[in-house]
C-alpha cells in the first residue's frame, strides 16, 4: 500500500512542473475530440446548420482552418513561454533562486499554459479523426465551431496571463504566497500516534541502552531530507514493539552513510531496515512541506536582499516581518510541542526532537536585525512584531524568548540609531512589547522637550 507521505512527496514534485498540468489538459482535449466527432457523424446535418452559434463551413476548408488555428495558437504558445521565463529571470536577481519554486507552482501559469497545450492538442487530434474515410460527406461542424471556442478563449487567457504575470512580479504578492504555504506546512505539521505527555501513559524515559540492544539505521543517498513518513515508522514500531529514536528531520543534509534514527532493542531484519531507510524522503532541495525552518528562511533572505545597500526598500522587510509575525503565532499556540509519541495502547514508540520555539524566533529575526542596523523604523516594526505573536503564546518559555529578544532589538539603540526622536520611539514600542508579553496596557510616553 502507498502510503500517504508517498503521495505528498510526488504530488509536491509534479506540482511544481510547467509540464503536468497542461499534459492532464491535453489528454483531455484529446478525448473531447473523439467525443465531439461522434456528434458531429450521430446528430443530423440539418439540425446542427439550424444552430446559430456554430461556425458553418465548407468541408473542403475544414483541413486548413484546423491547422490554422493550431499554427496560431503554437505561435501564441511560444510567447506565453518567453513571457513565463521573465519573471523567472527577474524573481531569481531579486529574491534570490530559492523564490523559483514559487513561480514553478503558480497555477494560473500552469492553467495558461495547459489551455494552449490542449488547443494544439485538440486541433491535431481532429486534423487526424476527419482523415478518417467516414468523414467524407459529413462536415465536422461541431468539431471546427469547439476548435474556435478554444481560439477565443485563449485569447482571453492571453490578457488575463499579461495581467498575472505582472502582478506575481510584486514582492507583496510573493511574500502573500510564501506566507500561505508557511501557514500551511505550520498547520499540517502534526506527528502521529500521542504526545508522550497527554495522561496515557508517563513520559518516554530516555535511557540509553547498550550497543547490542540498538541497531542504527543509515541513510542510503546523499541530500535534503524532503519529508519523513511518521506513519511508517509508527506502524513498523508497533509491529516489531520497537522504539526509534529519530536522528533527522526535514530540512536536514544527510550524506550516504549517516546515521538516521536508532532502533531499540534487538536487531531488525534486513526488510525492517529498507522501510524505515525509504520512510526518509531525500533529494536535493528542501520543501515547506514538514520543514517551516524553510519557509522562514526564504522570506528572511528576501528581507535581508531588500536591505541590502544595492536595493535599500525597507518597506518589503516591513511586509515579511507581518508574514512572520502571523507563521510564529501559529507555532506559539501549539505550545512547545514534545516530540515523544506513544502508540494507541500508551507505548513508546518514536522519539524526536521538534523544532525549538527560541531557534525559530531566532532564525526569523536575527538576520534583519544584522542587516537593518541604524533602522528605527525596522526595529520598530520588530517589536511590534512581537507585540502581536505575544496574545498567541502558550507558556512561559515562549514569553521568556520573545522578551528576550525584545531587549535584544532595543540594545540595538547604541548601534547607529543617533537621532533622539528615533531612539524614544523604539524605547516606547519595547515597552509596549514588554507589556502586551506581561499581559499589561500599553503605556504612553511624554515627547521629549
Amino acid at each position: 500500500m502507498v502510503s500517504k507521505t508517498r503521495i505528498l512527496d510526488t504530488y509536491d514534485a509534479i506540482r511544481s512542473t510547467y509540464w503536468f498540468f497542461p499534459l492532464i489538459i491535453s489528454i483531455i482535449a484529446v478525448i473531447l475530440a473523439i467525443v465531439v466527432s461522434h456528434f458531429d457523424q450521430t446528430i443530423p446535418a440539418d439540425l446542427i446548420q439550424r444552430l446559430f452559434f456554430v461556425f458553418h463551413i465548407n468541408l473542403n476548408n475544414v483541413h486548413s482552418t484546423l491547422i490554422t488555428l493550431a499554427t496560431a495558437q503554437i505561435g501564441v504558445i511560444g510567447v506565453v513561454f518567453s513571457i513565463t521565463l521573465v519573471p523567472l529571470t527577474i524573481s531569481t536577481s531579486s529574491y534570490g533562486s530559492v523564490i523559483l519554486r514559487v513561480f514553478l507552482r503558480d497555477l494560473s501559469t500552469q492553467i495558461v499554459l495547459g489551455a494552449y497545450s490542449a488547443s494544439i492538442a485538440y486541433d491535431l487530434a481532429t486534423i487526424i479523426i476527419l482523415s478518417n474515410g467516414s468523414f467524407l460527406n459529413v462536415i465536422p461542424v461541431l468539431s471546427v465551431t469547439t476548435g474556435f471556442i478554444f481560439f477565443i478563449f485563449d485569447l482571453a487567457l492571453l490578457i488575463y496571463f499579461f495581467q498575472h504575470v505582472a502582478s506575481l512580479l510584486q514582492a507583496a504578492n510573493i511574500i502573500a504566497l510564501l506566507g500561505i504555504s508557511l501557514d500551511k506546512s505550520i498547520r499540517s505539521n502534526i506527528l502521529p500516534g500521542s504526545p508522550s505527555d497527554s495522561g496515557k501513559t508517563e513520559p518516554i524515559k530516555h535511557a540509553e541502552n547498550g550497543p547490542s540492544e540498538q541497531q542504527v539505521i543509515l541513510s542510503r543517498k546523499t541530500g535534503y531530507i524532503r519529508l519523513v513518513d511518521y506513519e511508517t515508522l509508527m506502524d513498523i514500531a508497533k509491529k516489531k514493539d520497537q522504539v526509534l529514536h529519530v536522528h533527522c528531520y526535514a530540512g536536514n543534509f544527510v550524506n550516504a552513510g549517516d546515521p538516521m534514527l536508532r532502533a531499540s532493542p534487538g536487531r531488525l531484519d534486513d526488510r525492517t531496515v529498507k522501510l524505515l531507510q525509504r520512510s526518509f524522503y531525500i533529494g536535493n532541495f528542501r520543501t515547506m512541506r514538514q520543514d517551516p525552518k524553510f519557509g522562514i528562511s526564504i522570506l528572511v533572505n528576501i528581507a535581508a536582499r531588500a536591505l541590502s545597500p544595492a536595493v535599500n526598500e525597507s518597506i518589503i522587510p516591513v511586509m515579511v516581518l507581518n508574514r512572520l509575525g502571523v507563521a510564529l503565532s501559529l507555532i506559539a499556540e501549539k505550545g512547545d510541542r514534545v516530540g515523544d509519541r506513544v502508540d494507541d495502547m500508551g507505548h513508546p514508540r518514536i522519539i524526536v526532537q521538534t523544532d525549538a520555539f527560541k531557534d525559530l524566533v531566532d532564525n526569523s529575526f536575527n538576520l534583519i536585525r544584522q542587516y537593518g542596523r541604524g533602522n528605527a523604523d525596522l526595529f520598530i516594526a520588530m517589536l511590534n512584531t512581537i507585540s502581536k505573536i505575544a496574545p498567541h503564546i502558550r507558556t512561559e518559555h515562549q514569553r521568556l524568548v520573545l522578551l528576550h529578544y525584545a531587549s535584544l532589538v532595543k540594545g540595538e539603540i547604541s548601534n547607529g540609531v543617533p537621532a533622539g526622536y528615533d531612539r524614544q520611539r523604539i524605547e516606547e514600542a519595547y515597552d509596549n512589547t514588554v507589556h502586551a508579553l506581561n499581559g499589561s496596557s500599553p503605556v504612553q510616553r511624554t515627547p521629549d522637550a
